[in-house]
């Protein structure tokens, strides 16, 4: 073995130039293949970035619109009725769909936002990298609109001010007040595109959205009490449903769902492709590792 790993020496130092060539390709297939990799990971297998992920759990209604586009809602007043009455859930928080006009020095722009109930931001275990969450106050309604963004738009809009935190921005319905800073790459939950702002729920430029039974707007999550599995809080949000049904027929004849691991919603979504790009990345290497 020792003669052989000699004479292969010899013929590499014999072409340097095409040596280098082939390591240099045998290295870009590995890393490549290694990012891709890591990438697919991420995105799928890695433990969610939250305080006791193993038990977020996502409501997905039965009665879901499977159109294009649709998300898995049911109205603010609903939501509010369930987590007044389940005793599953450590915390059962929300967040409903938002629209805000922001006017900047790039001009106006229409942002997709989250309207969070009080328990949110500790529910997920977020703390802004830069000023604060809504105080009581805020959460009930009083004061002025206060305005929480994320770190890309502070970035594209703001050009990351450091003085923006306290400021007013101008908005169609108002001035608000930006009183925090998420951390870099959390867009939200409620829009598969990524959210770009928070306000308090009762600070909602879309007051109806809060008292509206029939209409869909409010994505439900929360955590599961030690011991109690999905299966188990299932059986308790039927029973609870089948009673707010009744409660009110027009809006929920149809009214029912499921519990979903939290993130599985997206990555259900995303993993065919990234399985698809995983193979065929590791085939493309193993190709060009077999070519050379």
């Amino acid at each position: 073995m020792l003669r052989e790993l000699a004479k292969a020496a010899r013929s590499w130092m014999r072409a340097p130039r095409l040596t280098l060539a082939i390591v240099a390709c045998i290295a870009v297939s590995i890393g490549g293949a290694s990012t891709v990799l890591t990438f697919v990971y991420s995105l799928l297998w890695r433990p969610l970035p939250f305080p006791e992920a193993s038990r977020l759990v996502l409501f997905q209604p039965q009665n879901l619109d499977r159109s294009p586009g649709a998300r898995p809602y049911i109205s603010y007043p609903d939501f509010a009725d369930l987590r007044a009455a389940a005793a599953s859930f450590e915390k059962l928080e929300a967040a409903t769909v938002s629209r805000l006009v922001v006017i900047t020095g790039n001009g106006a722009e229409r942002l997709r936002g989250e309207a969070v109930t009080p328990g949110y931001f500790e529910l997920l275990g977020l703390k802004p990298q830069r000023g604060r969450t809504f105080t009581a106050e805020e959460y009930a309604g009083r004061g002025e609109r206060a305005l929480i963004i994320s770190s890309r738009l502070w970035r594209t809009q703001f050009g990351a001010r450091e003085d923006l935190v306290g400021q007013p921005v101008q908005t169609r319905v108002g001035p608000a007040i930006v009183v925090g800073i998420l951390p870099e790459g959390y867009l939200g939950v409620a829009e598969n595109d990524g959210t770009d702002y928070w306000l308090a729920e009762r600070q909602t430029n879309h007051q109806a959205m809060l008292t509206e039974r029939a209409d869909p707007t409010t994505m439900v999550f929360g955590r599961l009490k030690a011991g109690i599995t999905a299966r188990q809080a299932e059986g308790e949000i039927a029973g609870l449903l089948a009673a707010i049904a009744k409660a009110h027929p027009p809006a929920n004849r149809e009214l029912g769902g499921t519990l979903l691991h939290f993130g599985e919603k997206w990555r259900a979504d995303l993993r065919p492709g990234l399985v698809t790009m995983l193979v065929a990345s590791l085939f493309r290497s193993e190709e060009r590792r077999v070519g050379k």
